[in-house]
């Protein structure tokens, strides 16, 4: 997912980030047209080569196991890999990438591999043909695909589609969705394949070969032989529809649809005891059917939700009843029945009382409303999870289908009949929000507990001569109407805190409040970390978790849970003074705030601060990770942090990144276009010198 790289657009960092990637990747594939799959491997930080990622995601196993049971299920013909599983992929990750991908086109079609999954019905299954993109014409390709070539049809060349998809990617610094117009070529390798023979010097297409019509699907069914002509002649229709144009006459072309549909449907009934895999093709054929008629009918189905007094809401919460709104505008030049309407709550299906079956014209919106539509889903959850973040893999639910997110858990389902076919829309439940800054945004509804409880940290550091420890405990709540709670600190044995207990008010969804607790602290402790945690108690319930909602500016979003626990590391540490600090924040910087339990509490320079403030003022100004990226001022007022520096002050800068290479230092300087940086965390440090003040007081550094 990408949770072990960078953020420049907001906090979220590590699991959070990996959601908020997520959704980044699940933007750019709406404008693609494909399905995303996840395996269980966790982004665990910049790699350089691959012998750590092989060390770090045991050998690779874990991944390959997801990827071989991806392809049974989905049963690929042709499969493409960015990378090569070579040092020219760049990252550790990337070169694994590449390896994988040519084990799992053999893997998937050997029986002896990860057979556990033929009890969910996944059978072994053949690829086709596996091929690796190159970069350039002079590498060893064998097809070329004239991606830069201009559409009429959808205004652009493939090329400007997977740019502007690629500009949602904004979290790693990718910015724009603006690509330029003109010939671009993208070179495939063919690397494998599952006929017998030498690979091919050169290819016209990536299915040269290969059988992409219907019959083909149950070339290898013997009770289904007599279907072939069939699907011989349902493919030669859709093939002339699709070359004869389908919007010249959308009417028409509903009906040529729903004819052609009505022939795949007599196969299914025919003989339901074929191969899963292969129902599961003709079922993917059908539902392609389906929506393309649901588009050139012009059919739109929509539900939201408003609270039981119409106002909107953020998240529904188990127990609670809320209005639902549905609607259908039939857009399209045919008339349509619809059926009752049904409503799926985590997985239980229910018809909505009063939704008779009704006609709807063409032209003509049909719409209804339930008032009293009652909660009774469990929050929603991410299926994904681990309980530290050096953990390199996650622990997934089962039957999670390497989706990327969490299930919608609200849908409603509406069977209508067009041209004489049943087809069903779907639409997911949604809430609608007016952002303060993103306007009004629209995500699909999900359950949250309550309340929501954590603390404002998950760790944190404290001297061991210091006897007290201030730490800040958030609670929200989820509930629409007023409530209270009970909140309480678990301390380690010996451990006191004021106040015991904190009661807390909220008087509707959203409101938060922070309990601040003083910690008082044995003497004594070794230096050691110790675990504390939190719990808040309301009308019976006792919550000991929280989440966040992870989301950005053009994205979905989805709610991240964490244990409401809080880790604090007694150290021999020592500060001398009381040293005055400036921090110019970087990045999602939350390193600030990690100071104060040592006794700094640094002063948070402003724009106006590095134009024209006192920095004499100020023993050290700390540049925060990342900050030459994304503080244009910074950058506009370096010189006077090296005047503050010539006169004496203290500047330390943190990490930063290729912005940072135009000689901001006082020296001049040149990181180039790869800058060297530790990339593994358990690299061996030396100290040069081992007498120098700087590691030895006032405190040892080794």
């Amino acid at each position: 997912r990408g949770e072990g790289g960078a953020n420049l657009i907001s906090s979220h960092f590590f699991d959070d980030l990996g959601a908020l990637r997520a959704l980044e990747h699940l933007k750019a594939a709406s404008y693609y047209g494909v399905e995303l799959f996840y395996s269980r491997a966790a982004d665990y930080g910049y790699s350089k080569t691959l012998n750590e990622a092989m060390t770090q995601w045991n050998q690779g196993t874990p991944i390959l196991e997801d990827l071989v049971e991806v392809i049974r299920r989905e049963r690929p013909t042709v499969i493409l890999s960015r990378f090569a599983g070579n040092a020219r992929d760049g990252h550790g990750h990337h070169q694994m990438a590449g390896v994988i991908s040519r084990l799992a086109f053999d893997a998937a079609a050997d029986p002896n591999q990860f057979p556990e999954q033929m009890q969910k019905g996944y059978q072994p299954w053949q690829v086709k043909k596996l091929y690796v993109q190159t970069r350039l014409r002079e590498n060893d390709w064998t097809v070329v695909l004239p991606t830069g070539t201009f559409d009429p049809v959808i205004g652009r060349s493939y090329a400007q589609i997977a740019r502007f998809g690629l500009g949602f990617q904004r979290s790693q610094g990718i910015s724009g969705h603006s690509g330029a117009p003109g010939p671009r070529d993208s070179y495939y390798r063919l690397v494998k394949q599952s006929k017998e023979g030498d690979l091919p010097d050169r290819e016209e297409s990536l299915f040269d070969g290969v059988d992409t019509s219907l019959p083909s699907i149950v070339e290898d069914v013997a009770a289904l032989q007599d279907s072939k002509a069939l699907l011989a002649s349902i493919d030669a229709e859709l093939r002339k529809l699709h070359v004869n144009g389908i919007l010249s006459s959308r009417t028409d072309a509903v009906k040529t649809l729903a004819k052609q549909l009505s022939a795949l449907r007599t196969i299914q009934t025919h003989d339901a005891k074929f191969a899963s895999g292969v129902w599961r093709d003709l079922d993917l054929v059908e539902r392609k059917i389906q929506d393309a008629i649901i588009a050139l009918a012009g059919l739109d189905l929509s539900a939201w939700v408003t609270s039981a007094e119409g106002s909107e809401v953020n998240h529904a919460v188990s127990g609670e009843s809320m209005q639902l709104h549905i609607r259908l505008a039939n857009q399209g030049e045919l008339a349509i029945h619809a059926d009752q309407v049904v409503v799926m709550q985590a997985d239980v299906q229910r018809i909505v009382d009063g939704s008779d079956s009704t006609d709807i014209p063409a032209g003509e919106i049909h719409q209804m409303k339930i008032d009293a539509w009652q909660i009774t889903a469990p929050p929603t959850r991410p299926h994904w999870f681990r309980t530290s973040i050096s953990q390199p893999m996650y622990t997934i639910q089962p039957n999670s289908h390497q989706r990327p997110l969490p299930p919608a858990p609200f849908q409603v389902v509406l069977p209508v009949v067009i041209a004489g076919q049943r087809i069903e829309l779907a639409t997911v439940v949604e809430t609608r929000i007016r952002h303060p800054e993103f306007g009004l945004v629209q995500y699909p509804l999900t359950v949250a507990p309550a309340l929501s409880v954590g603390f404002s940290s998950d760790a944190g550091i404290i001297p061991r001569s210091h006897s007290q420890y201030k730490l800040p405990v958030v609670v929200r709540s989820s509930r629409k109407t007023p409530t209270s709670a009970v909140v309480t600190l678990n301390l380690p044995d010996g451990w006191n805190c004021t106040p015991s207990q904190a009661v807390v008010e909220f008087a509707r969804e959203g409101d938060e409040a922070t309990v601040l607790f003083e910690v008082s602290i044995p003497d004594g402790l070794s230096t050691q970390s110790y675990a504390l945690t939190a719990f808040a108690e309301s009308e019976g319930d006792r919550f000991s978790s929280g989440f966040k909602t992870v989301t950005a500016r053009d994205l979905g979003r989805v709610n991240i849970f964490k244990d409401a626990a809080h880790t604090v590391q007694v150290a021999d540490v020592e500060l001398l003074g009381s040293p005055r600090v400036g921090y110019i924040a970087g990045s999602g910087d939350d390193v600030a705030p990690a100071l104060a339990p040592l006794g700094v509490t640094p002063v948070m320079l402003t724009s106006a601060d590095l134009a024209s403030g006192d920095l004499s003022e100020l023993d050290v100004v700390v540049v925060g990770c990342r900050a030459y990226a994304v503080r244009e001022d910074l950058r506009a007022h370096n010189a006077r942090l090296l005047q503050y520096v010539h006169n004496g002050g203290v500047l330390i800068v943190q990490y930063q990144t290729p912005e940072f290479d135009h000689n901001f230092g006082p020296y001049p300087y040149q990181m180039g276009a790869y800058p060297e940086e530790v990339s593994q965390e358990d690299s061996k440090v030396t100290i040069l010198e081992i007498e120098h003040p700087l590691v030895n007081s006032p405190n040892k550094i080794t």
